[in-house]
């Protein structure tokens, strides 16, 4: 799983804790993870992440969001 992540604040963000999920058709999850991704992203900035997620092949479906960011000020 990879994207890029854009830091619109005035802090450097250096962590990120991702909620990733997969689903099936009847939109039951498959399973949930918590990701940690160590990252240096500079304010105003955008970087690329990537992490590995377990293959499910009865996926049909996939979220994720940011649960926690750390960061401090540049």
């Amino acid at each position: 799983f990879s994207g890029e992540l854009y830091n619109g604040s005035d802090w450097v963000v250096t962590r990120i804790i991702l909620t990733v999920s997969a689903q099936n058709d009847a939109d039951s999850a498959l399973w949930t993870h918590d990701f940690s991704v160590d990252l240096t992203i500079k304010p105003l900035t955008t970087e690329p992440f990537s992490i590995t997620v377990p293959e499910t092949r009865d996926a049909k479906q996939s979220g994720w969001s940011i649960k926690k960011v750390f960061g401090h000020k540049e």
